[in-house]
């Protein structure tokens, strides 16, 4: 049996309003684990964004895993993908783009599965830093340091 996984803890900072009528479909158990909420707080606090007339926005703690296993042969293996930056769609364009890639790896196919792995671990990398550049220019707008200004796409 082969294993391999990264579970990464985030944050995320979506609008209030979106945020409420999402997890309004969820029930207690999905909303809690084990008893203890996920951290939540909406930003920045009432009274800074009262002074400076700034949106508030829902700021959460976050987590995602990416986990593939299979024999150690690398023939037969399944990949899991839990997160909520990215949908199906964009995961489903990596996938049609790798798979004509591993059949190079013929003789090698548990070196195949390592470069998959690497490749949805560059998407979720790149869903990661667009969080935090947009949580970033939240921030400097409330901090005014002009930080962002130099943030390039």
């Amino acid at each position: 049996m082969w294993i391999t996984n990264i579970t990464i803890s985030h944050w995320n900072m979506g609008n209030i309003e979106e945020q409420t009528s999402s997890n309004a479909s969820l029930d207690d158990s999905d909303r809690f684990k084990e008893g203890k909420r996920r951290k939540q707080s909406e930003f920045p606090p009432l009274s800074v964004s009262k002074q400076k007339d700034i949106e508030r926005k829902l700021l959460q703690e976050r987590c995602l895993s990416l986990v593939i296993t299979g024999d150690s042969a690398g023939h037969s293996w399944m990949c899991s993908l839990w997160c909520s930056i990215t949908d199906s769609r964009q995961v489903a364009d990596h996938i049609k783009v790798s798979l004509p890639k591993l059949r190079h790896f013929i003789h090698q196919p548990a070196s195949g599965r390592c470069i998959f792995f690497i490749i949805l671990l560059g998407h979720i990398c790149e869903r990661l830093a667009h969080n935090y550049r947009e949580i970033l220019r939240h921030l400097d707008v409330i901090v005014e340091l002009g930080v962002s200004l130099s943030l390039s796409e």
